[in-house]
């Protein structure tokens, strides 16, 4: 999200803010009321190749001038991005200080400090698959879009001003980092759709759409007949969007050239062509394009807070535009008062020193928060639900007893999020899986004895973990390396007896974006999975090893909005005017549901079984995790949380569930 607002230099484009204003506007209505504008998020895209155009311009024009200084170019980066971003992030820190719990505070501290940095995509990609709450949870979650594009400042001015010294070499480069970049992302978006959607390698391409416009100006309209046409088309495309793209279609890919090409041809087009004088530089969306980027900066976190607030209920209609009108305001006033005073007027190198140490500080504090596990002693956390997911035992903290080190080949450790074992004894089982794995780890070590100690070899990444399958599958290609390095190292420990796989279903399935169990039945991976995880454990039974296969665990929303609101004060009332009513969630199932729903799963797991009925059993995690009498499963008991978040188990639920594993396994059953 480029900084809104040009200064009115004699080259100014009205119609450019107008197309800013167009970018932000859908943005926002999509955040705000998803529904209305599904496909509103494809105004960051149009954002990424304004920013190409003019960086590029900018650029070519100092050269052109001999007048290009690196050292300028990034203070005005720093002047006209710092000082808005900063004072977000301040006011997000003391806005958290109040109203969050102290795991989202935590939360929030990391994202301060990734955002402070400029990495937030970087950050949010590796969190993908890892405990990972819902994005409405995350007040910085828009952020990628700025990581993405400083990441592209910082590469692109160096190549485009000292490596392309003559405009056939510079169109050469252009062209080919544009061509390589789309290749790659319309390649990896079914591969691995998150790493595509935040990495920048997979969306450089549609900032270098816009600078191709740059470095080849006559590809500008040079007629009113061809600036016409390519406005009117530039703008059928926008609203093609709203056809092309939504929910359920992959993104960004090759469907992202739509919002891309459209604003090529309407920034070609020129200020005079019909739609970009007519619409694009009406006064109301030139002041919209002006106040863009501070708007951009305020709207997400504003929302996200008084979702969080209102317990996660949905904005009705009239708050919705009491609070984007608030967004408004703020985004005025940070123009008015932050963005233009540092931007302009004297002392400019003094300005951007100041910024860039104002900064440095607000990610050294939001680092500190995250440090300091979200600062648990502020008054808030006297109210927080998510404690009474830590088990009292937890004081006894497993990492005294654990080392680094899961007998895996020289050098292979650094495949595994975690490659661990229980320094108190030999192995005896072993853990493998992702990050489910990792959240019944803890539970298991704690509640082990000297009849049977563990190894763990497994957690999970943005791009791999540790998954029970032998596949040739591109689909399951990012779990391979991790998998088979886990494998051949239980072949080779002679120490292991069992080996205790636990996974999330989705991911058998290969539904990495799925939230719910009820999105199981849909996937058409049933015989991939089967196939893959079949051969898995059979090379387990060949090597000698029992196999225990944990089942997955039933799927809610996050536990806290499982609650009545425990934010009170002040900060309530403000939630009330703001959203009404009650979340959409459900805190409770019928284990016959659950069962109906997880069918597909379960057959997969008997079929697994079948492979080896003696050597292999399913251990099955309802009686632990559900109320069998009353035939229901829910998120808590009493005042004990059963999950952590929506799709993990919490310390509580993992120390009950590893007793019972723990006590069968050295017992002899599995069963």
């Amino acid at each position: 999200m480029q900084a809104g607002g040009a200064a009115r230099a004699p080259d100014y484009r009205a119609d450019i803010d107008g197309l800013r204003a167009i970018a932000v506007l859908a943005v926002v209505a999509y955040h705000f009321f998803p529904r209305l504008l599904p496909a509103g998020f494809a105004g960051v895209d149009v954002f990424f190749v304004i920013s190409g155009y003019l960086i590029s311009g900018i650029i070519l024009d100092r050269v052109k001038e001999q007048r290009f200084s690196l050292l300028d170019f990034y203070a005005r980066r720093i002047r006209r991005i710092f000082p808005a971003l900063a004072i977000v992030l301040v006011a997000c820190i003391a806005i958290g200080w109040k109203v969050l719990y102290f795991d989202e505070f935590e939360m929030l501290g990391r994202h301060v400090a990734a955002g402070a940095g400029f990495a937030t995509n970087i950050v949010l990609w590796s969190e993908v698959g890892y405990f990972d709450p819902a994005a409405e949870t995350k007040p910085l979650l828009h952020l990628w879009s700025l990581g993405v594009e400083e990441q592209f400042y910082l590469v692109w001015p160096v190549v485009l001003a000292l490596a392309c010294r003559t405009q056939r070499t510079r169109w050469f480069v252009v062209a080919g980092v544009c061509a390589s970049s789309f290749v790659a992302c319309v390649w990896w978006t079914p591969l691995d759709a998150p790493a595509a959607f935040y990495l920048p390698v997979f969306r450089f391409w549609e900032l270098m759409a816009g600078a191709v416009l740059a470095v080849r100006p006559e590809w500008q309209a040079r007629t009113n007949v061809s600036a016409n046409l390519r406005s009117w088309i530039g703008l059928a495309l926008l609203v093609t969007c709203a056809f092309v793209l939504g929910p359920g279609r992959p993104f960004p890919g090759w469907r992202a050239a739509v919002p891309v090409l459209a604003s090529v041809l309407l920034l070609s087009a020129g200020p005079g062509a019909s739609v970009n004088r007519a619409l694009l530089s009406v006064r109301p969306l030139v002041f919209v394009g002006l106040i863009s980027y501070p708007l951009y900066l305020w709207h997400w976190p504003l929302l996200t807070f008084v979702r969080i607030l209102s317990n996660g209920a949905e904005l009705t209609a009239a708050r919705g535009v009491a609070l984007f009108a608030v967004c408004v305001v703020l985004a005025w006033l940070t123009w008015r008062l932050i963005e233009l005073p540092i931007r302009t007027g004297t002392k400019l190198s003094s300005k951007a020193v100041a910024a860039a140490v104002l900064m440095a500080c607000v990610g050294f504090a939001g680092a500190g928060i995250a440090h300091r596990d979200g600062l648990p002693d502020r008054a808030i956390a006297s109210h927080d639900p998510t404690r009474f997911s830590r088990d009292p035992r937890a004081a006894t903290d497993i990492f005294q007893w654990v080392v680094k080190d899961c007998r895996v080949a020289p050098g292979q450790a650094a495949l595994f999020r975690r490659c661990e074992r229980d320094g108190r004894g030999t192995e005896r089982f072993a853990l493998i899986g992702d990050s489910k794995a990792e959240a019944l780890w803890p539970g298991i070590v704690r509640t082990s004895g000297d009849g049977g100690r563990w190894l763990f070899m497994g957690g999970s990444t943005a791009n791999s973990s540790v998954q029970p399958l032998l596949s040739d599958k591109p689909h399951y290609a990012r779990y391979a390396e991790t998998s088979r390095a886990a494998l051949h190292a239980l072949e080779a420990n002679k120490n292991v007896e069992t080996v205790v796989i636990v996974t999330a279903a989705r991911a058998m399935f290969h539904l990495a974006t799925a939230s719910s169990i009820e999105d199981l039945p849909a996937s058409p991976y049933f015989a991939d999975a089967l196939e893959g995880y079949t051969r898995y454990v059979k090379a387990l039974v060949d090597a000698g090893k029992k196999v225990v296969i944990v089942v997955d665990n039933p799927t809610f929303p996050d536990p806290t909005r499982c609650l009545k609101n425990a934010r009170v004060s002040w900060h309530g009332r403000i939630a009330r005017f703001f959203a009404v009513g009650t979340p959409d969630v459900h805190c409770e199932i019928t284990i016959a549901r659950q069962r109906e729903l997880a069918a597909q799963y379960r057959r997969l797991l008997q079929e697994v079984q079948a492979v080896a009925p003696a050597r292999v059993q399913v251990f099955d995690t309802e009686p632990y995790l559900c109320d069998v009498p009353r035939g229901i499963c829910h998120v808590f008991e009493g005042e004990t949380f059963l999950y952590s978040y929506a799709d993990h188990i919490s310390e509580a639920a993992g120390n009950r569930i590893g007793k019972a594993l723990n006590e069968r396994l050295t017992s002899g059953s599995a069963q």
